[in-house]
């Protein structure tokens, strides 16, 4: 059984629905047989972390956000547990990271794309990854 262990930057009032959002994500893969099982283990607040992550993802939003700072917000740890991907799960660590920053937008022509940067889109939720095969 996989782990895949995200820490997050998450206002303390979006916490319930964050979670809800990941449970449902979660049953649609298994529902859609992209995995076998999949389940959000545990929602861990104030985890200890590696000196600086904190920071790290606070620094990330005000930058991303043109300097405004995330109120209220705490470090949470979400711990998903996932067996039997049926493809990469360096595939579904992305699309499980659509929970805190949202998809971009793409043009279809190729030239376009050359410029990745303009089409990047901030995260509404900071967050590392962690994977555990």
């Amino acid at each position: 059984m996989a782990q895949v262990i995200f820490d997050c930057l998450v206002p303390t009032a979006e916490i319930p629905e964050l979670t809800q959002r990941c449970e449902l994500l979660l049953s649609r893969l298994v529902e859609h047989n992209k995995v076998g099982e999949a389940q959000l283990r545990a929602v861990e607040h104030a985890p200890a972390l590696v000196e600086g992550v904190e920071q790290t993802l606070r620094d990330t939003y005000a930058e991303q956000h043109d300097g405004i700072e995330l109120a209220d917000a705490e470090v949470i740890r979400m711990i998903l547990e996932i067996e039997r991907p049926a493809h990469s799960l360096n595939g579904l660590v992305m699309a499980l990271s659509r929970l805190f920053t949202p998809a971009a937008a793409l043009p279809r022509d190729p030239a376009a794309l050359e410029n990745e940067r303009a089409f990047e889109v901030p995260a509404r939720y900071p967050w590392t990854v962690q994977v555990r095969p």
